[in-house]
């Protein structure tokens, strides 16, 4: 039988907390991913083309939004790969541009 998608989540999440990482955030864009790939589903499925079509959302969504779902299951997936639960990161290699900083009005010319 396989490992289910939200079982490698929440052991993910649980490593990260035991680190004293803040992932509200994180934990956000995970659960999306879940539902969106539905939550009884084998991790081992989990395809590139499912990780693109989430990490766009189908052409949706701002550079930001796709560079956070880019970075969050990208380290999902290094972490399940390290711990042999996949053989393979299906997330694309190609992570989308990170936005640039603001800067402060009080600080621009």
């Amino acid at each position: 039988k396989g490992l289910k998608t939200r079982d490698i989540v929440i052991s993910y999440l649980e490593y990260r907390r035991a680190l004293g990482a803040d992932l509200r955030s994180s934990e956000s864009y995970l659960n999306r991913f879940i539902r969106y790939v539905g939550p009884e589903s084998d991790i081992t499925t989990v395809s590139t083309e499912i990780c693109e079509r989430y990490i766009s959302k189908d052409g949706t969504g701002s550079v930001a939004l796709k560079w956070g779902r880019w970075t969050v299951i990208n380290g999902l997936f290094k972490w399940a790969l390290a711990r042999g639960y996949i053989a393979v990161n299906p997330v694309p290699g190609d992570c989308p541009k990170r936005p640039e900083s603001l800067t402060p009005y009080i600080y621009k010319q």
